[in-house]
């Protein structure tokens, strides 16, 4: 019975051992995944382009093209003038033409006639860029006259080279300026006040009267005669000082005196307009030393209602 037991149990284990191998290597996932796998095959290079860093960005090569101008700044400005306000100064070129403003748009008006060369001309103020010009605003000689009536302006001073259009006035015949000591700069600052108002109804103009209090504050050198510069509107040799009377408010001529003979003549100044014309605002004087070129404005006075 032992030996039959044994036989039997070592028929058993053989019969298992025989169907357990082939029926574990079919249904055992680790078998397959324990597989050999062969490497994969490499991909073929391709070149990209990356965007580089600022570290390593090349600068570009010029192109050619022009450099943007910053704003505000005109490129074909010539070389700036230097003018002061008072100067004396002439044309320098055949019909120099007066405008209105500065530049050449259609806002700015062009007066007639041109000035000829060896205008003579006093600055009141600039230089203004524009247009690829400096521009002045001037006051022409005494006497010069435009087309409706004006007295000045704006002037470019030069052409797109710097070539001068107007230039300071040469003294060609140095004898011809008075032997004086030149009164020294800045002259006194004048005191004006408004005195009185006439109306001239025969030549049909209202006046207004004005003084500079503080007259005796000036030299009478200041008043010899000048026959260089030339004669006055008013008749008789021009003095070496000039007055203007100015709008302050637009900045027009309302009357020029050239043959003021002393100091004290301050104290008996006007201007007028014509009968039912409003009057200005605002204005002032200016007075201008044409031997030094010398010139210094007034306080602006309020004119009263009339």
């Amino acid at each position: 019975m032992m030996v039959t037991r044994f036989a039997i149990g070592l028929f058993v284990a053989v019969f298992l051992a025989g169907c357990g191998g082939p029926s574990a290597s079919v249904t055992r996932v680790p078998s397959v995944a324990a597989a050999p796998v062969s490497a994969p095959a490499p991909l073929p290079t391709v070149e990209t382009t990356t965007e580089p860093t600022a570290s390593t960005q090349r600068t570009p090569a010029p192109t050619g093209r022009p450099t943007p101008t910053p704003p505000g700044v005109d490129p074909k400005l010539p070389p700036k003038p230097d003018f002061p306000k008072y100067a004396f100064v002439e044309t320098t070129t055949e019909g120099l033409r007066v405008r209105s403003k500065p530049g050449v748009g259609a806002d700015s008006l062009k007066y007639e006639p041109v000035l000829p060369r060896g205008s003579y001309l006093t600055v009141l103020a600039g230089p203004e860029p524009a247009s690829g010009y400096w521009w002045y605003r001037v006051d022409l000689d005494e006497g010069v006259t435009l087309r409706g009536g004006v007295t000045n302006g704006w002037v470019a001073a030069s052409d797109h080279d710097g070539q001068p259009w107007i230039d300071w006035v040469v003294d060609t015949d140095p004898g011809t300026v008075p032997d004086t000591d030149p009164v020294p700069d800045p002259l006194p600052v004048p005191v004006l006040v408004v005195d009185d108002f006439v109306d001239d109804v025969a030549d049909g103009e209202d006046i207004t009267l004005l003084s500079v209090l503080n007259w005796a504050d000036y030299a009478a050198e200041l008043f010899v005669e000048a026959p260089e510069i030339g004669s006055c509107v008013a008749g008789g040799a021009a003095r070496r000082t000039r007055l203007y009377v100015w709008d302050a408010d637009t900045y027009e001529s309302l009357n020029v005196f050239c043959g003021l003979e002393t100091p004290k003549d301050l104290l008996d100044i006007s201007f007028s307009v014509k009968t039912g014309t409003p009057p200005p605002m605002h204005v002032y004087v200016v007075l201008l030393d044409l031997q030094t070129g010398a010139g210094i404005d007034s306080n602006i006075v309020t004119l009263p209602a009339r």
